[in-house]
């Protein structure tokens, strides 16, 4: 992952960290400003897409009564965008080893069977003969 990749990450966490703290819900021109208290800067641009990123995830809505952007549920639930990659790489990785593992004990059973078919082989036919 990029390092703009990585910052873009914590920048919409740490959006959706405020919106869990908030209680009511914050209008769309006091973000920045919070941001900024965070030590995170963002352009408008940024907040708008970090806006309608987490809209889209259902992650906040928008409550055009109010005017104010409220975190849902889900949103509450949610551990973060960074979490869910770091979750996702382990996943990835896991199942990675696990393809591996299956591999080389499939190779194994098959060498298995095959030196207990060669085995039987030896017995069947070659001493045999020796005994009778």
């Amino acid at each position: 992952m990029t390092k703009f990749a990585k910052e873009q990450l914590h920048k919409i966490d740490t959006l959706l960290r405020l919106f869990r703290k908030d209680e009511v819900g914050i209008p769309e021109h006091e973000i920045k400003g919070m941001l900024k208290h965070q030590k995170v800067e963002a352009s408008d641009s940024e907040i708008k897409r970090f806006l309608y990123q987490l809209q889209e995830d259902g992650y906040i809505f928008f409550e055009e009564k109010l005017n104010l952007y409220i975190v849902t549920v889900k949103g509450v639930k949610f551990d973060g965008y960074w979490s869910e990659f770091k979750a996702s790489r382990t996943r990835h990785c896991r199942e990675v080893v696990q393809s591996y593992l299956l591999s080389v004990g499939t190779a194994l059973a098959g060498l298995y069977a095959l030196y207990d078919l060669l085995k039987w082989m030896e017995h069947r036919f070659f001493c045999s003969h020796f005994f009778s």
